[in-house]
């Protein structure tokens, strides 16, 4: 989820999948548009009780770290640990409601686990506002998709 107004996204990576666990992946840069509050990020992420490491690699000029926050578990379960993850990343990161985002998804995925993924960021009793945008958004490109494909 890419902020439009501001520089700055919002990243996550599936790393493994098995049947209805997943293991999955939040990144973050220490690049310009972050790197004021990279530390907050990790302190805040370190804080909730999440397992975090920071790459370091310090011939990259541009990303001298990365922030890497791993979480696994029932898919269903997954879902609300990943909202309270990004909420709280939003949150340190400085990104609002008012903000403007481009929502990206890539590779395969079955039409069945989108629908059920937008469905659990609805009915989620955690639902910040990026959980509503990312559900509106994973409704509609599922929908296009399915009608692409007829």
């Amino acid at each position: 989820m890419e902020r439009e107004s501001k520089s700055g996204f919002l990243q996550l990576a599936i790393l493994e999948r098995r049947d209805q666990r997943l293991g999955v992946e939040f990144g973050l840069p220490d690049a310009d548009w972050s790197h004021d509050r990279f530390e907050l990020v990790h302190y805040a992420m370190d804080s909730a009780g999440y397992s975090t490491e920071v790459e370091t690699n310090e011939d990259n000029e541009q990303v001298p770290r990365f922030l890497r926050v791993y979480v696994e578990g029932d898919r269903k379960d997954l879902t609300i640990t990943l909202l309270e993850l990004l909420e709280t990343a939003a949150s340190k990161l400085g990104f609002g409601v008012d903000d403007q985002y481009t929502v990206q998804m890539q590779g395969e995925i079955d039409p069945q686990y989108i629908d059920d993924l937008a469905t659990q960021l609805e009915q989620s009793p955690r639902r910040p506002w990026f959980g509503r945008t990312l559900a509106k958004f994973i409704r509609r490109t599922n929908q296009s998709s399915k009608s692409s494909k007829k």
